[in-house]
């Protein structure tokens, strides 16, 4: 248990009895997704199994929650396929198929093509919605890794200068540029680039740090989208040449 210190105003974790000193001792964060773990503790975890995208539930689905969702590897949760199952089943019938449908059984064909249809068009929608594409939050990564290097004196000849001329003359319609851009501006690097210095300052690091880790979680978010549509698509086939052989 946390023990608050009132006069410093400080929380301390008394390790657990028996411990040794100097012995590891480990914290369980608990279950988080990766936006939860980067907004209160600055990381992010390629494989989360908390990790999730909250599908909001509107008046026209079936209120079995009020957040549905997508998992990290991209398939619609156990709930999420239970709710849009009953969704695509007449009001009449759905007390009848309820208990199917909450057993994860399919409930037909044609409901259940319905229901993978819905969740690729939510996807698209949410993508769309979005100012950058997977692709060029790729392409943004990838040059925030070369900033950093950049300082670190790692990059023998960068291509930073070039980079920023192409960027300024062709690319500002880019959503990815603009933001790198503004970043750029904000922080003096542009004068940096053109005149060669490589000095960073310990805040700027960090900032270019959260930076990366803000766009990592934006690649993460979107890769899961993706995954979600190829998988419902993969399923919407399947289920159509089930048909096609049924005939």
């Amino acid at each position: 248990m946390a023990i608050h210190n009132e006069m410093n105003e400080s929380l301390s974790l008394p390790p657990p009895p028996p411990s040794k000193i100097f012995s590891q001792v480990f914290l369980c964060y608990g279950t988080y997704t990766n936006l939860e773990l980067l907004e209160h503790y600055g990381f992010l975890l390629s494989r989360n199994p908390g990790d999730k995208i909250p599908i909001l539930v509107g008046e026209d689905t079936v209120q079995i929650n009020d957040s549905l969702h997508i998992q990290q590897d991209g398939r619609p949760s156990f709930s999420t396929l239970c709710a849009l199952r009953l969704l695509f089943t007449p009001q009449k019938l759905r007390k009848a198929a309820g208990r199917l449908a909450y057993s994860g059984i399919q409930l037909s064909r044609e409901n259940e093509t319905s229901a993978m249809s819905w969740v690729v068009k939510k996807c698209h929608g949410l993508l769309q919605e979005l100012p950058t594409t997977l692709e060029e939050d790729g392409l943004l990564l990838k040059y925030i890794e070369n900033m950093l290097k950049y300082f670190k004196e790692e990059d023998k000849k960068p291509s930073n200068g070039s980079f920023l001329k192409w960027a300024t003359e062709e690319k500002q319609g880019l959503g990815w540029v603009s933001e790198m851009m503004e970043f750029l501006e904000m922080y003096g690097l542009k004068d940096c680039f053109i005149s060669g210095e490589r000095k960073l300052s310990r805040r700027l690091e960090r900032s270019l740090r959260r930076w990366r880790m803000a766009v990592q979680w934006r690649l993460m978010y979107k890769k899961t989208l993706c995954d979600c549509v190829i998988y419902c698509t993969g399923m919407i086939q399947q289920l159509s040449s089930q048909s096609l052989e049924s005939r």
